[in-house]
């Protein structure tokens, strides 16, 4: 009896400790499409994923990032909708896949994506 208990110590212990030490990886990434339509309703601290898809010619510090699905997309009269996005790094090449953590922030008129986190997880070749 002594050493099942002693055995179930140990590997409460050990589920405790992994549990512990294990990462936390973060908010859960939203799309493009998911914030979109209504980005003012995200007002805490998220996850974006997209492709980096333009960049303001007023601003180098923003760009625009949509969604990875619109790539699918093959007609001449595809609705691209982009999340204006500010960083303040090293901006990404247009085509790259992007994992972003940060959070909505109103600039003039509007609302802005401010990175916190980048990371560059794939590159696509966008059609011109």
């Amino acid at each position: 009896m002594k050493n099942i208990l002693l055995v179930l110590a140990v590997l409460l212990g050990i589920g405790v400790a992994f549990g512990v030490s294990r990462k936390d990886d973060g908010p859960k990434m939203l799309s493009v499409s998911e914030v979109s339509a209504n980005p003012a309703s995200f007002t805490s601290t998220i996850g974006l994923t997209g492709v980096m898809g333009a960049v303001s010619q007023e601003d180098p510090s923003v760009f625009g990032l949509m969604d990875i699905n619109e790539l699918k997309c093959t007609t001449g009269n595809c609705r691209k909708s982009f999340v204006p996005v500010r960083y303040q790094g090293k901006p990404p090449a247009l085509g790259d896949e992007l994992q972003l953590t940060g959070s909505f922030q109103t600039v003039g008129k509007g609302l802005v994506f401010v990175v916190k986190e980048l990371k560059v997880v794939g590159h696509h070749k966008l059609k011109s």
